[in-house]
């Protein structure tokens, strides 16, 4: 489930590609929370429609009454993209697809 998304600008005039984007997530099977941090971040697009998020029988109704936002992390790719920066793809269970260009991608546990 994703819990938290925050973007941070570290911009000061003077470093390339400032951008960092951090994700925490909450695995489903043990409850363990997780950040994955991605730096230098020059591409970030999301396209999160709540009312794509439906019942295949009830084309109008929204799961859960969309109570669970963007919802689980269906799957990921990660793609080079050059030498220097790779392609992040996540598709949510929402129907929500992120993708992220970035130098780097770290994930770290925070709990449990």
């Amino acid at each position: 489930m994703v819990k938290k998304i925050s973007l941070v600008n570290k911009e000061n005039g003077n470093k390339k590609d400032p951008t960092t984007i951090k994700m925490v997530i909450k695995q489903y099977n043990n409850g363990s929370l997780y950040q994955i941090k991605w730096t230098k971040v020059r591409k970030f697009t999301m396209d999160f429609d709540i009312t794509r998020n439906v019942y295949e029988n009830k084309p109008h109704k929204i799961v859960f009454r969309g109570k669970r936002g963007l919802d689980e992390w269906g799957y990921d790719e990660i793609l080079p993209l050059n030498q220097n920066q790779l392609q992040h793809e996540i598709f949510l269970f929402s129907q929500t697809t992120i993708i992220i260009h970035c130098s780097s991608i770290k994930i770290r546990k925070i709990e449990k």
